[in-house]
């Protein structure tokens, strides 16, 4: 589990292939709702729901109100390819583009790092069982 600088926390669990198929899902969960995403059926769900002034079920019908689902169709060429539903493709081609053009990259070094640093302060917070600060791992 992460805590950002306004307190949001999160938590990454990545275990692509524990259960012996390639089905990774994303869920992020907020104050104001929840979005779910879904590859290889590159399906994204985001759900909204209004504010409630007590905690009882919604009514039958009222989840499916407030959500709605979109799916991002990735051409077949690029599904064949491997794995990330093209998205280490359309990253390799943002970072050419920007060299050959002379523009800024869209993934940047500072991303790159805080990516690594993550995976670091998830490592040490399981050998040590405790919550690591990022700034002790930048």
């Amino acid at each position: 589990t992460s805590r950002r600088a306004l307190g949001a926390r999160g938590c990454l669990d990545l275990c692509m292939f524990a259960e012996d198929r390639q089905h990774e899902e994303v869920h992020v969960v907020g104050s104001k709702g929840k979005v779910h995403a879904e590859a290889p059926a590159c399906v994204v769900t985001m759900h909204m729901p209004q504010p409630a002034s007590s905690r009882v079920p919604p009514a039958k019908g009222q989840y499916e109100q407030h959500t709605t689902s979109e799916n991002t169709e990735v051409p077949q060429a690029l599904l064949e390819a491997g794995h990330h539903e093209g998205a280490t493709f359309y990253e390799l081609e943002a970072f050419v583009n920007a060299v050959q053009s002379g523009g800024s990259a869209v993934v940047t070094i500072e991303d790159g790092i805080e990516a690594v640093a993550m995976g670091v302060a998830a490592e040490l917070s399981i050998k040590e069982k405790r919550v690591v600060d990022m700034q002790e791992v930048m």
